[in-house]
């Protein structure tokens, strides 16, 4: 909790100063998570990847061949989405949480693939 909205508190005589003094010690010892953080990095980096092998697909086009480029990313969208498959939940109109923590980024791989 911010400083000047303990002050608020205080002020208008909702918190004691003892409740002022708990909260400010537990907002400055409560440890701090990394979960969006780490989870925008594993987006980005799939990100990366797919924009790497674009690059690399667009310079050496000519010398790869259509055809092996084509049957490559086809082989590689096909594995994301047998892996996705083996793995899915069943269907339940609740949120349902992720089987694997790589589950997300192997499907979210498979859609910029395909």
């Amino acid at each position: 909790m911010h400083e000047h909205s303990l002050r608020n508190l205080r002020q208008k005589e909702l918190l004691s100063p003892e409740e002022a003094d708990t909260i400010r010690q537990f907002e400055a010892t409560r440890p701090f998570s990394l979960h969006w953080e780490l989870k925008t990095m594993l987006y980005l980096g799939v990100l990366l990847l797919n924009v790497g092998l674009g690059v690399l697909i667009y310079e050496n086009l000519d010398t790869i061949g259509h055809a092996a480029l084509i049957i490559l990313i086809g082989c590689v969208s096909a594995a994301c989405l047998w892996y996705a498959y083996r793995r899915r939940a069943p269907f339940t109109p609740e949120q349902v949480q992720s089987p694997t923590p790589y589950y997300d980024y192997i499907l979210y791989l498979d859609a910029s693939l395909f």
